[in-house]
């Protein structure tokens, strides 16, 4: 199936030259100017940020505070403070260095892997805020919110029954070299910026926007720009199938499953549209906001745990289904009826 979808691709290559080279064009003015400065140093120091001796410097500094709150070895501070400071892949990275040092459990593993997949903070504030939305308090509000989804994903996490079998070790070969790392980060923002501009040439109106926000985080934020904040939120929180798919290739040698990244972005993803939700109905309407959008919040509230109903049911149907049972039988009564 792979030679055929690589067969296709290159026949609309072929067919469509011109709409290739300008995706291809934009994913690497974005790589250029957002992603590649801002990586490249962190993925530099990576390696010395998961050192043996840094290890031991968490565990004095953060042990008690990252077990306590998200139930993770202490170590994965190093991998965690990346992911906050650059985003993902880094933190992903990170966290594969790490557990070449450290045995970590399956439930550890997945634990971290919430913590160190967000999105970038400085695309956010640079790339989203003041590029697309011309509004730096806008970009603010975002890489705070994502954060604050971060931080809730591990917590729900924290309490979610996981296997406590060991996950397996990565190998030295797994580790890639910084440079290497930061050039693949541009391949596959190439590849998916040209291949979301075949698909979505026969498409418009809301189908285009939810496959162009589901592919690439940069075109997905671009095509949601004049939509209100909390779907930007959201959008950023699911990061697109790209960064998902560099992720993945990083955590797979950590036993982390790609379906296992993808309930941990939805719930990024829903954290991230609820938390904003709860900020705009709160902040209200601002002249900072010009042009960014309004949410009602008590409207949306019924679809976002539908939201997270369908992510939990994708990974843990059983555990998932005696949960959602719970909430229609507590919360969704009073929130239809707005009573």
């Amino acid at each position: 199936m792979k030679w055929m979808g690589a067969m296709i691709f290159a026949v609309l290559l072929v067919l469509w030259p011109e709409r290739a080279l300008q995706a291809a064009q934009r994913a690497m003015y974005t790589w250029v100017f957002s992603v590649a400065p801002v990586l490249f140093p962190f993925m530099a120091v990576v390696p010395a940020l998961t050192a043996p001796d840094a290890l031991k410097l968490y565990e004095r500094a953060a042990g008690r505070i990252f077990s306590a709150v998200f139930g993770v070895p202490s170590s994965a501070g190093g991998a965690i403070t990346t992911a906050l400071m650059a985003g993902s892949p880094a933190g992903a990275n990170a966290l594969m260095r790490t557990m070449m040092q450290e045995r970590y459990t399956h439930a550890d593993a997945v634990r971290c892997a919430a913590l160190v997949t967000g999105c970038s903070p400085i695309f956010l504030l640079s790339g989203v805020g003041s590029g697309m939305l011309s509004s730096q308090a806008a970009g603010i509000v975002l890489v705070c919110v994502q954060i604050g989804a971060v931080f809730f994903t591990g917590v729900f996490l924290r309490f979610w029954p996981l296997t406590k079998e060991k996950a397996p070790v990565p190998a030295a070969s797994d580790a890639r070299d910084p440079v290497q790392a930061v050039l693949n980060v541009c391949g596959s923002m190439v590849l998916f910026s040209v291949g979301m501009e075949f698909v979505t040439v026969p498409l418009k109106g809301a189908l285009k926007t939810v496959i162009l926000a589901a592919g690439e985080i940069a075109l997905g934020m671009q095509a949601v720009r004049e939509y209100p904040l909390p779907v930007l939120a959201a959008v950023a929180g699911f990061s697109g199938m790209c960064i998902l798919w560099q992720n993945a290739s990083c955590l797979r040698a950590c036993g982390i499953s790609f379906g296992v990244l993808l309930c941990i972005k939805f719930l990024h993803a829903l954290f991230a549209f609820v938390l904003c939700g709860i900020w705009m109905h709160i902040a209200g309407s601002t002249p900072c906001f010009a042009g960014v959008g309004e949410v009602s919040f008590k409207s949306s509230v019924p679809y976002a745990l539908l939201l997270m109903g369908i992510s939990l049911a994708a990974g843990y149907k059983k555990a998932a289904r005696r949960l959602l049972q719970s909430v229609k039988k507590v919360f969704l009564p009073s929130l239809w009826t707005g009573k």
